[in-house]
């Protein structure tokens, strides 16, 4: 396998988690998605993986290589526990404008709601790219040993 490659795809990988991670702060804040508990915890959770991630490109010690893997999970998780909340919200608000919906009608008006359901989904896909990162950082390593 080419290191060379390897490392190229891992900096790129890097760059493309950092722009996201601004970028869904930014939105989140633009949104003032910061009124209540649980909508402070994406932030919360987006920062703290970046930190640790960009941390962990200069000090390759254990405890910042187990809370990226720890971090990669909460990401997933935050971003599925979102994509709850919000498709929740929309149900509720739905059925308190349209309250004689019911089956696909009441789903499909849920999904297009006011709130975008989808849009925590973009957490899983930082999760999963920073597993990526982590796996270009193993067959690095392995190509070492």
């Amino acid at each position: 396998m080419n290191h060379s490659l390897v490392h190229r795809a891992k900096r790129f990988s890097i760059v493309i988690y950092v722009l996201t991670s601004l970028g869904l702060m930014t939105e989140l804040l633009l949104e003032s998605h910061y009124e209540e508990f649980w909508q402070v915890l994406p932030l919360v959770v987006i920062s703290l993986g970046l930190m640790i991630l960009l941390a962990y490109q200069y000090w390759t010690i254990s405890i910042l290589k187990i809370s990226n893997k720890i971090m990669v999970i909460l990401l997933i998780l935050t971003g599925c526990v979102g994509v709850f909340f919000h498709l929740k919200n929309n149900w509720g608000f739905e059925l308190e404008i349209y309250p004689h919906l019911k089956g696909w009608e009441l789903f499909r008006k849920t999904l297009t709601g006011a709130i975008p359901v989808l849009a925590p989904g973009a957490l899983v896909i930082l999760g999963l790219l920073g597993q990526l990162i982590l796996l270009f950082e193993r067959i690095k390593q392995s190509y070492y040993e």
